[in-house]
């Protein structure tokens, strides 16, 4: 069984992974050439699983 310590530390590859799906599937659908919405996607991302790092 797995407790709340072990939660914590899998919680930003959960994140991560849930986010790469997400912005791989926006990704489909931007036709801008500069995909401007992918690159704001990503960083903020990269912040949240910065943010929940132990």
């Amino acid at each position: 069984m797995i407790d709340n310590i072990s939660w914590l530390a899998i919680y930003p590859e959960i994140v991560l992974l849930t986010m790469a799906c997400v912005i791989a599937l926006v990704d489909l659908g931007v036709h801008s050439p500069r995909r401007t919405s992918t690159y704001v996607l990503t960083m903020l991302t990269l912040a949240v699983v910065a943010a929940l790092r132990p």
